[in-house]
């Protein structure tokens, strides 16, 4: 069975169905699409933080702008990220970062 996401020689476009499932359809090779933050968070379900700070670090497709308020991601690279990010952590266990050692805490110090 192939990946749906998987896109070599042709262009994905992301849609929502009236049940709000995520629609694939398969577009013309060399076509191009800009999904805007509502089709990104269904496809990938992170928060706006998180995706910023990993555009930040170079960890996710980095978004550009239609407008100068209209912020739009590639549609292929991001659906690229997914496979591998899917390929990468299949099979192995999460990696979860440690616990505050909340005695090493400063303390605040007092505005006398």
């Amino acid at each position: 069975m192939t990946n749906p996401h998987q896109s070599t020689s042709q262009s994905s476009l992301a849609a929502t169905s009236p049940n709000n499932c995520v629609v694939v359809r398969t577009l013309p090779k060399g076509t191009r699409r800009a999904i805007r933050r509502p089709q990104l968070k269904e496809i990938v379900p992170l928060a706006d933080t998180t995706l910023w700070e990993m555009e930040q670090r170079g960890d996710f497709p980095r978004r550009f702008y239609l407008s100068p308020r209209c912020a739009a991601w590639d549609l292929d690279k991001v659906l690229s990220w997914l496979d591998k990010t899917i390929e990468e952590t299949t099979g192995k266990p999460p990696v979860v970062a440690p616990m505050p050692d909340a005695t090493t805490k400063r303390k605040r110090q007092s505005g006398n």
